[in-house]
């Protein structure tokens, strides 16, 4: 009898322990994330905010701004008893799981891609830091020639960021990586990857979002074509990429002896798309048009 009850105290332990919350990645009022994102050589750094709740269908989200934006370019939500994080996109309606915490050692998690495969990785570790669970998988990412393993981490969510599953993490030439996350202006995380820097330059390069040239893009909004067109006298080679407003990339193009670019629609759908104008692997000009 003694030894049975002795059993179910333990158990009871246990299932007190499972039944605590994990730590919420939000702060009480404000959460704001700074993002390392790099795209064929070139880098930008991505200031985010959320301070709203907002109902989308039957869940209640966080509503994900640029800063100093009020336009969304998604939506994130947890669940505390198991540590899960979904992070929907504002462009295609598209939810992915983006954390989760229940995972244990050798268990599996999915990485969306565009390729044709299906991509896991796997756990490598479990541990905790200042009482907070960390998940490490056998799969690196890394941005400016650095990398570290990819973790999920209570509290504070991936060390990927949270828009990973849409910027294709398995391809070589789309990389981001959490630099620095904060809490009602409390830093809760920075990466030591980086120094803890929030703004960290990339090699000789600082990542940047900036128009430094002069550029006319015509007609916008448009339905077929546009013309971009850009101060170049010495006809310097660029390149332009276009996103959605996650950074995946679209489209590319790139200049032969001539000052412009035609954009076609092509299989484009009707919205909001960013670019990025490359010169010498450094982001000078940035902008945005719409598809009708």
């Amino acid at each position: 009898m003694k030894h049975f009850i002795f059993l179910l105290f333990l158990l009871l332990i246990r299932l007190n322990i499972w039944a605590q919350p994990y730590t919420s990645i939000f702060g009480d009022t404000l959460t704001t994330w700074n993002l390392g994102s790099e795209i064929f050589d070139s880098y930008r750094i991505m200031e985010l905010k959320s301070n709203a709740d907002t109902m989308v269908g039957n869940h209640l989200y966080k509503k994900v701004v640029y800063q100093n934006s009020f336009e969304p370019i998604g939506f994130l939500r947890e669940d505390l008893s198991t540590g899960k994080v979904w992070f929907l996109t504002a462009f295609n309606q598209t939810e992915h799981l983006v954390m989760d915490l229940d995972l244990m050692l050798g268990d599996s998690f999915k990485i969306n891609s565009d390729l044709t495969e299906v991509i896991y990785v796997k756990v490598d570790s479990v541990y905790y830091i200042n009482n907070k669970k960390h998940i490490r998988f056998n799969s690196n990412i890394g941005l400016g020639g650095k990398q570290e393993k990819l973790v999920f981490i209570e509290g504070v969510g991936s060390n990927a960021g949270f828009t990973f599953q849409e910027k294709m993490l398995s391809l070589s030439h789309q990389r981001n990586i959490l630099l620095c996350a904060f809490k009602d202006s409390t830093a809760v995380f920075k990466n030591t990857l980086f120094n803890g820097d929030c703004s960290p330059l990339f090699g000789s390069v600082k990542a940047i979002n900036a128009n430094t040239i002069k550029w006319t893009l015509f007609p916008n909004p448009f339905n077929q074509t546009a013309r971009f067109s850009i101060d170049n006298p010495g006809l310097k080679k660029f390149k332009l990429l276009i996103t959605d407003q996650l950074g995946k990339t679209y489209q590319w193009y790139e200049n032969s002896d001539v000052n412009y670019v035609i954009i076609n629609k092509n299989d484009l759908s009707e919205g909001i798309y960013y670019f990025n104008l490359i010169s010498d692997n450094i982001v000078i000009a940035s902008g945005k048009f719409i598809i009708n």
